[in-house]
């Protein structure tokens, strides 16, 4: 709280007329001359990216940007078709701590273990008096190997347990009962799983095949995925699937691959461990980064059905193929960006700068001038 003394008057005095100096020099014209021509280059060059851009939107964008363009009679669907802009592949994110959840154990049966498999029935466990259980009816064949673990069937639309009918709801009908219970606890609900990743693909495209993802997002947060976290938390086993970790930290055995029976032991076993909510969160994802993710690559996928006949016809390899369907464009996109611009189009598209600077599919001129060839091989 000392005033300042002399020195630091002097100082101040000093910077003040340095400051004018340098003021006083800014606007004398040989200096304005003389940075006129060094910053040219930089002006030359901004210029140009500015241009480049705003061919790249009108690429983009085709007549939709012109006035009045709604009175003109002459355009067609492919003039103001938009073609999207760059996407990038979205990640996971944690669940947000500083909330009052309800952690609930669950876990699924499905038709098998690829990425297109069903769901054949869900179990749930919030405590020991509040549990869920429901068979859900595949569309898709059980597989062999399936049945005989789970030992359920499916004969002329109905579904079976150990050869005894059993009662079956929808896909549809059984998400949404799932969704209603998870409801009634009143939180916001984290579901806990043990190999949650597996779990929540399942879940999560399930969710979106039946448009369920917005209901979903009311009631659930996230997932905590406790394999990793069984695998930190306690060292020296040489085994963590949950059967074996419910018969080396429980001491006892239950009846596996039964959706309810997994997530009542599974609830058992994460509770005999007091993990704190910062450890569960810890290894948790949130619910609609992972649907985020799973839209993504299903558009990839579909952009990539689209580009398979630059790939069939050698025009493209198949890597560069997925390059441009992760760029978020498929061959309807590539067709109009060629009508709009021949000689142009299809290069101010795929050599678009992102935000990293870095060109959105590539700007080799050989690997784009095949694929106009072959575009306009397609239009002739």
């Amino acid at each position: 709280m000392l005033s300042p003394g002399e020195i630091t008057k002097k100082v101040s005095k000093d910077y003040d007329q340095q400051r004018e100096k340098a003021r006083e020099r800014e606007n004398t014209v040989e200096f304005k001359r003389r940075h006129y021509w060094l910053l040219k280059p930089l002006r030359r060059e901004k210029k140009e990216q500015q241009s480049k851009h705003q061919k790249t939107c009108e690429v983009r964008e085709g007549v939709s940007y012109e006035t009045g363009v709604d009175m003109n009679n002459n355009i067609c669907s492919d003039d103001v078709c938009e073609i999207p802009p760059p996407i990038t592949e979205p990640t996971c994110t944690v669940v947000k701590p500083g909330m009052d959840y309800a952690y609930v154990a669950f876990d699924l049966e499905t038709t098998g273990l690829g990425q297109d498999c069903e769901i054949t029935q869900i179990g749930a466990t919030y405590t020991e008096e509040c549990s869920f259980s429901e068979y859900l009816l595949p569309s898709k064949r059980i597989s062999t190997s399936v049945i005989a673990l789970t030992g359920l069937t499916v004969a002329r639309n109905q579904m079976y347990k150990d050869g005894q009918p059993i009662q079956a709801a929808t896909q549809c009908e059984g998400l949404g009962n799932f969704l209603h219970w998870l409801s009634s606890i009143h939180k916001s609900v984290v579901l806990m799983a043990h190999n949650a990743r597996f779990d929540a693909n399942v879940f999560c495209r399930a969710l979106v095949g039946n448009k369920l993802q917005d209901d979903a997002g009311k009631v659930i947060q996230g997932f905590v995925d406790t394999l990793p976290l069984f695998r930190k938390s306690v060292s020296g086993l040489s085994s963590y699937k949950q059967t074996d970790l419910v018969k080396n930290l429980l001491q006892t055995y239950y009846c596996a691959h039964d959706a309810a029976s997994d997530a009542r032991s599974f609830h058992q076993l994460v509770n005999s461990q007091a993990f704190s909510e910062d450890l569960l969160l810890q290894h948790s994802f949130s619910l609609d980064s992972y649907i985020s993710i799973i839209q993504y690559h299903e558009k990839v996928q579909k952009n990539n059905s689209s580009l398979i006949c630059l790939v069939e016809n050698k025009v493209i390899s198949k890597m560069m193929m997925t390059r441009i369907a992760k760029s978020g464009l498929s061959l309807p996109h590539l067709l109009p960006a060629d009508k709009r611009d021949s000689e142009n189009g299809v290069f101010q598209l795929l050599s678009e700068r992102t935000h990293d600077g870095k060109a959105r599919v590539t700007s080799n001129k050989k690997i784009i001038g095949n694929i106009c060839v072959f575009l306009k091989s397609l239009s002739d």
